[in-house]
């Protein structure tokens, strides 16, 4: 368990515990030059837009266009490194954070009823630690690592295509992940689950017990990286509230179809209006009252994204979300086309999110697939997540396919409910299973494809 620790989610672990030094030291030469680089990378990714969108396309000057953006993305990342290097102060603090052991992780449970599974995925076998108020406990899955993996991308094919032979698939993969739990899981009501290679990609809450229950009927389940980076994000109280409780943005207007062309790690080639997010974010914006405030259409735009989140406590996106997972830092949000004259493209990349400052205690990104990134093996899952984890929010709901509007819609305003900003002395994680049980025994969205596709990674409370 402690080598396990120590090799998951370093990087995201020294960012989290760092000092982030507020960026003074350097001359107005460079951070001038940091401005025309992220002004010239915006006007690069219009550009492409417009030549993919374009009625008499030319292939070779877009393939030029892109050609540039990767060349100027390069030497935006080449700048950074040399900026660093000459000013080691503006580096964000690498913290000597001692890696959890087990007594110390015990001590993150809150009740008897509570339990951490981790599981280490090596090249043949993969292990699962069950951590609760007793001790901790390991275990051999029963099927090699390769096996699992195809196993686990078999169950998402079947949930995508809404197949009836799911729930026997979600069955035996219970018996293969959870089955060597089962007796110690047997009383908890809540569970964290620390993931680790293509597990991430799992969807545990869909799997079925032998009884024909599924998990999330019976536990409250939450996701993060590594139980010392769950102890660092439980840390991350803000000591004074934001004066804002509620911010969203819906259905944003993104002129023409935005295409797999034109933003790479599209799956069917386009992005489509969503009317349903836009109820969405309306419902709750008149839910959370006065101390809200929704954006939708063409005024859910970037600048305002940027400019105003810090000073919400929870922010709500409702709109598609692309992973990049040749470059995971250009992993992004798509917000409406900018105006004329704007520097920035309407899209919130991963890198962007890192230099913010939220103050958000929950984020909820109702996108497309905002859970899934690159698997690096002890990293996790590096995407948009990870991105916000580092912007200071330390809890997430976030989606692991490309989920359905309408079902999302109908959850995610049941759990803001069941939340209610934590005022009913409720769990984010209790919440969610709450809102995905409602949708499970509905009959219109009883399959799991409706309601397994959202986790709270991060802080459970």
């Amino acid at each position: 368990f402690y080598f396990s620790e120590r090799s998951k989610g370093r990087v995201l672990l020294d960012v989290i515990g760092g000092d982030r030094t507020p960026a003074t030291a350097i001359t107005k030469k460079d951070r001038q030059r940091e401005i025309d680089l992220r002004r010239s990378l915006s006007a690069l990714n219009g550009q492409v837009m417009h030549a993919t969108q374009a009625a008499s396309r030319d292939e070779i000057v877009l393939a030029e266009l892109k050609r540039s953006r990767e060349t100027k993305r390069l030497e935006y990342e080449d700048f950074r490194a040399n900026l660093y290097a000459s000013h080691p102060e503006l580096r964000l603090a690498r913290a000597a954070l001692p890696t959890v052991q087990a007594p110390e992780a015990i001590e993150l449970l809150s009740s008897p009823s509570e339990a951490i599974a981790i599981f280490v995925a090596g090249p043949q076998r993969t292990w699962a630690f069950a951590i609760t108020v007793s001790g901790i406990k390991s275990f051999e899955l029963p099927v090699s690592t390769q096996q699992l993996g195809k196993d686990v991308d078999h169950f998402l094919h079947q949930l995508a295509n809404r197949d009836l032979r799911a729930p026997e698939t979600a069955r035996r993969l219970y018996e293969l992940v959870l089955g060597p739990l089962r007796a110690t899981l047997h009383d908890k009501t809540e569970l964290v689950i620390i993931p680790d290679g293509v597990l991430w990609n799992l969807p545990f809450q869909a799997l079925r017990s032998g009884s024909g229950r599924y998990v999330i009927e019976d536990l409250a389940l939450s996701y993060a990286p590594s139980v010392t980076i769950l102890r660092e994000v439980m840390r991350l109280r803000r000591p004074v509230p934001p004066p804002a409780t509620f911010l969203a943005f819906g259905n944003p207007a993104f002129g023409t179809e935005v295409t797999r062309r034109e933003r790479p790690g599209l799956m069917d080639g386009r992005l489509e209006p969503a009317p349903e997010t836009e109820l969405q974010v309306n419902l709750l914006g008149q839910w959370y009252g006065a101390s809200s405030r929704v954006y939708v259409g063409t005024e859910a735009r970037e600048e305002r994204w940027k400019s105003e989140s810090p000073r919400y406590g929870i922010v709500h996106i409702a709109t598609h979300g692309v992973i990049d997972n040749r470059s995971p830092l250009y992993s992004h949000i798509v917000l409406a086309r900018p105006e004329k004259g704007s520097t920035e493209d309407g899209f919130v990349e991963a890198w962007e999110i890192l230099d913010m400052r939220l103050n958000a205690r929950l984020v909820v990104l109702s996108a497309c697939e905002t859970a899934r990134g690159q698997l690096s093996a002890g990293e996790g899952v590096i995407g948009l997540m990870w991105a916000f984890f580092v912007a200071g929010s330390p809890a997430q709901v976030v989606t692991q396919w490309r989920v359905d509007s309408a079902s999302s819609a109908e959850l995610l305003v049941a759990f803001h409910k069941e939340w209610n900003a934590g005022r009913q002395n409720i769990s984010k994680a209790r919440a969610l299973q709450l809102a995905s049980t409602r949708l499970l025994r509905s009959r219109e969205y009883s399959h799991p494809f409706y309601w397994a596709g959202y986790i709270l990674v991060g802080d459970h409370r």
